[in-house]
């Protein structure tokens, strides 16, 4: 069976799709924009002059073609330079088709660990990032110390989950091993009337589908209708 190779060209034909949404004001934050090839509505022309690219769409047309030059002509990891962070889940979604398992798999681990809360993305929803994680291989998924922790723990995991005030959701893929990481995560957004608190549970290793730490969270990645013994601690 013939190896399935990553189709460039039509994973930038999706990237180009992309770079030809329209830009979205933010609502209530000035100068910030909704495009996943932009963060700023305010861009620097051919003389770099900044202008408004709702005022003049003209700046808006000139920076897509030098967008458009830089994805035809780089590499996969181009597109991802490139792209606003926000944007990077839902683009794996729509160029997962011309992607091979390997490449897929691995963007699909750089995408999770870079995003602030891929949990709650509004694209691609739980259900499905558990079936992408549970097909993907651990090998593609994780660094080489990371799959060796992974590999050494025991059959049966420890494993906490912060919820912070305003992140009511508890069937989140993302767990520690690390109580005071989880902690941290429960109390960031703590007010004075208002608190965190603290989920833990025991999950065997077989239904762990990866574990990251390349933002020093040693985070468990799985799906959390696996976990029992599950307990509430208030904090």
């Amino acid at each position: 069976m013939t190896k399935k190779v990553t189709d460039l060209q039509a994973v930038k034909g999706v990237a180009l799709q992309f770079l030809n949404l329209r830009p979205e004001p933010v609502n209530g934050i000035p100068f910030f924009v909704n495009h996943p090839f932009l963060e700023s509505s305010m861009i620097p022309d051919s003389k770099n002059n900044i202008y408004s690219v709702f005022e003049h769409p003209e700046v808006m047309n000139e920076y897509r073609s030098k967008m458009k030059t830089l994805i035809l002509n780089g590499k996969l990891e181009t597109i991802f330079c490139y792209m606003s962070k926000k944007y990077q889940l839902a683009f794996l979604k729509y160029a997962k088709p011309y992607m091979s398992k390997e490449d897929f798999d691995r963007y699909l681990a750089f995408v999770w660990i870079s995003s602030e809360n891929p949990n709650q993305d509004a694209t691609v929803k739980i259900r499905t990032l558990i079936s992408w994680f549970k097909q993907a291989n651990k090998n593609y998924l994780m660094e080489k110390d990371e799959l060796q922790y992974y590999n050494n723990l025991p059959a049966v995991v420890k494993v906490y989950r912060g919820i912070a005030v305003g992140r009511a959701n508890q069937k989140g893929l993302s767990w520690t091993c690390d109580v005071d990481k989880a902690i941290w995560f429960a109390n960031r957004f703590n007010t004075k009337k208002q608190r965190g608190y603290l989920l833990e549970g025991n999950i065997h290793k077989e239904d762990i589908f990866a574990y990251f730490n390349g933002r020093q969270e040693s985070e468990v990645l799985c799906n959390s209708s696996k976990i029992y013994n599950l307990n509430r601690i208030n904090l």
